[in-house]
């Protein structure tokens, strides 16, 4: 077999890291199936990402993030600048880009404060979140600034790798106080809204009105109630019904 097109891939002396956690992650989980491997820091941002969705969606119906996951977003495979370039750029169309303004508005107006310009996102952002979680966002959208046109050196080598997990590093520091920040703003749990959310896809869908119709009407006059009682429990067996539960609420009004 004829090898010569990976000639410029041949390393006559490599030399191995002694250390590589990813490395030894991806062993243990892919190798060994192992179901004790740690998450990396792409894992853990993405899932961050989800819990401070969850908790915005459960509170004003709308997400911070549009996107929570992006397939361009890769570690990176070549050592250079070209490729850490494209991966802020992509980090950033996920991070910034996709956040929702109108989410973003109804924070302010539930902290009750007023944004000089509800257009600028980062700018909302700088007035409404702790200078310590704003920083580490903000920083993402300041290296994707210089990132216009072809570089005037060309691409040079440059530790990629390293550098871009650090940088998940920290904005998965910064994400997680912000979801800290936000659970005590919103006086909400994330892990309890998104198990809420995850059990909302198991709902019926409802697509016409009862039959007949004044159904619906005496459904709604439960709007505004007052709950008094609640019983919960098994159903009373019967010989040509199948064992189920039931729940019966009880109105102050009777």
């Amino acid at each position: 077999m004829d090898f010569s097109k990976w000639i410029a891939h041949h390393i006559s002396e490599p030399i191995f890291n002694d250390e590589n956690d990813a490395f030894d992650r991806w062993v243990s989980r892919n190798i060994y199936a192992s179901p004790f491997v740690e998450d990396g820091s792409m894992v853990n941002f993405q899932k961050e990402l989800e819990l401070i969705n969850a908790l915005t969606k459960i509170k004003f119906n709308t997400v911070l993030f549009k996107h929570e996951k992006h397939s361009l977003i890769n570690y990176l495979v070549a050592e250079n600048n070209e490729e850490y370039t494209k991966s802020i750029l992509e980090l950033y169309r996920l991070l910034i880009d996709s956040m929702e303004k109108c989410t973003i508005i109804k924070l302010a107006e539930f902290l009750n404060k007023s944004l000089t310009d509800d257009s600028k996102r980062l700018n909302s952002l700088k007035e409404l979140l702790p200078t310590s979680i704003y920083n580490s966002i903000h920083n993402i959208s300041r290296k994707r600034m210089p990132i216009h046109g072809i570089p005037s050196d060309g691409t040079v080598s440059y530790p990629a790798f390293e550098t871009f997990n650090l940088d998940l590093l920290n904005l998965n520091t910064a994400l997680m106080e912000l979801k800290v920040w936000l659970e005590e703003k919103l006086n909400l749990c994330a892990d309890s809204c998104k198990s809420r959310l995850e059990s909302f896809a198991y709902f019926p869908k409802l697509d016409k009105r009862p039959r007949p119709e004044y159904k619906y009407d005496d459904a709604q006059k439960m709007i505004g109630k007052q709950i008094s009682r609640v019983e919960f429990g098994e159903v009373e067996f019967k010989e040509d019904l199948h064992s189920r539960e039931a729940i019966i609420i009880h109105f102050a009004d009777g």
